[in-house]
């Protein structure tokens, strides 16, 4: 059974946390720094930008071309996950270096 948090559910509330260690993670290896609020923004960015792409493997090389378009997202100054969403989705279909 799965229970409701907000739009998530449990079972997506663990994905979530990984996802913001990813997020975390990629961000010290390039020596970026962004607020908490800010990476729970991309993080969510990110997991719409999966889904609306119908990406489901981690293992994906798109996974990581994603990620890397949300960070640039965010560092010209985005700060809603639809916008960064959309800018991602954009740039993965038209197959732009963003």
């Amino acid at each position: 059974m799965r229970t409701s948090i907000g739009r998530h559910s449990l079972a997506d509330a663990a994905f979530l946390r990984r996802l913001r260690w990813h997020f975390s993670e990629l961000l010290q290896l390039q020596g970026r720094a962004f607020d908490p609020a800010v990476v729970n923004v991309m993080v969510t960015a990110f997991d719409d930008t999966l889904r609306e792409l119908k990406l489901s493997s981690r293992h994906d090389p798109l996974v990581e071309r994603v990620a890397q378009i949300i960070i640039e997202c965010a560092e010209k100054g985005m700060r809603d996950a639809a916008e960064m969403r959309d800018c991602a989705v954009k740039a993965i279909r038209n197959g732009a270096k963003h």
